[in-house]
């Protein structure tokens, strides 16, 4: 065989090489196994204490119940967070709220992460006063 065979080998080789991993990862990011996409059941009470103490800029009361979590990605990601309180901690709870300066109804969330990190490139917080479901929403783009 000539060198330039032996090089449109090599060619052919590698690029088949990187697409084979490049689809087994793609493959198991979508049955999850890497494990990016997550929900409330994924997360310990105390996991689930420590994500409001990181998003939310006031303190989330004890008495927060019917969590839901939903996250998906990897290095761009979107988390949401929601729960639901009793009338009385709802009311206060949203009191201590900043209303977001750009979106009527929405108020400010958490855009440095409390462990200091990479900053969200949007974090807002929506509310339901009929159901009294608080909902953040944070991701990157």
């Amino acid at each position: 065989m000539s060198a330039g065979k032996w090089s449109a080998l090599a060619v052919v080789l590698v690029l088949g090489s990187c697409l084979g991993v490049g689809g087994l990862l793609w493959a198991f990011d979508d049955v999850d196994f890497l494990g990016t996409d997550k929900d409330e059941r994924d997360f310990s009470v105390a996991e689930q204490r420590r994500l409001f103490d990181t998003f939310f800029p006031v303190p989330v009361p004890p008495s927060a119940a019917d969590v839901r979590i939903r996250y998906e990605g990897f290095q761009d990601w979107h988390l949401e967070l929601s729960f639901t309180l009793p009338p009385g901690d709802f009311e206060s709870f949203v009191s201590q709220l900043t209303p977001h300066p750009d979106q009527p109804g929405v108020y400010a969330g958490r855009i440095r992460l409390g462990d200091g990190g990479f900053l969200a490139n949007a974090s807002s917080i929506t509310v339901d006063t009929v159901a009294r479901r608080v909902t953040l929403t944070a991701f990157t783009v």
